[in-house]
């Protein structure tokens, strides 16, 4: 069951960051958190996926 909770995030967050979260990425807890943590900043469009490749690449910090 906690393995799915990514990929309900991902799939609601994906919407609003025009398919940045794929149910593939979503299973990944590093980064369901970079998504989060954009979201939380309000990132949306490019700015969002950029902000998201960066962080997964930094390990999610």
């Amino acid at each position: 069951m906690k393995k799915l909770i990514p990929v309900f995030v991902a799939m609601f967050v994906g919407v609003g960051f025009s398919g940045v979260a794929s149910a593939a990425d979503a299973a990944d807890p590093v980064h369901a958190a970079c998504v989060k943590q954009a979201e939380e900043q309000k990132l949306a469009g490019d700015k969002a996926k950029a902000f998201v490749e960066e962080c997964v690449k930094k390990g999610g910090k």
